[in-house]
């Protein structure tokens, strides 16, 4: 007679134990890409505030101190706005995630010195970490 035996053999476990195992891995390395892309995400929107705040100091044509003359008329004759003619290097406060950032924003008439077309264009970059870089841009008169 035969008896009859419950449980599970040594093959059956060892199997069992490696499909948990490829699974626990497939998860491990989903949460890893998804904390790598929040992270990202996250820069992303902190140095755009940043740009977009930036920009937004200048909200018209007399806030940025420039006067229409031969010099910022011309073609690629730019003002730096934030600080001197050099870019800001901002202490990190409040994006401390970011690393180190470097705030750009310029001023120029793209369309020369005319009674019709008296704007300026404003052009805000924010570079941070690896040499990343956020830009916004507007017109204001």
């Amino acid at each position: 007679m035969s008896k009859k035996q419950s449980g599970f053999t040594v093959v059956e476990l060892l199997t069992t134990i490696i499909v948990a195992a490829l699974f626990v891995a497939v998860f491990y390395q989903m949460f890893v890409i998804l904390v790598t892309v929040n992270a990202n995400a996250r820069n992303v929107a902190q140095a755009s505030s940043l740009a977009y705040s930036n920009m937004r100091r200048y909200p018209s044509a007399a806030s940025t101190g420039l006067s229409c003359t031969t010099t910022t008329a011309q073609p690629g004759g730019i003002s730096y706005l934030l600080g001197s003619s050099n870019p800001t290097s901002t202490p990190n406060g409040d994006y401390q995630d970011l690393g180190s950032v470097t705030e750009v924003v310029t001023a120029s008439y793209p369309y020369g010195c005319s009674a019709i077309y008296d704007v300026i264009k404003l052009v805000s970059v924010v570079t941070y970490g690896n040499g990343k870089k956020i830009s916004y841009a507007t017109y204001v008169n």
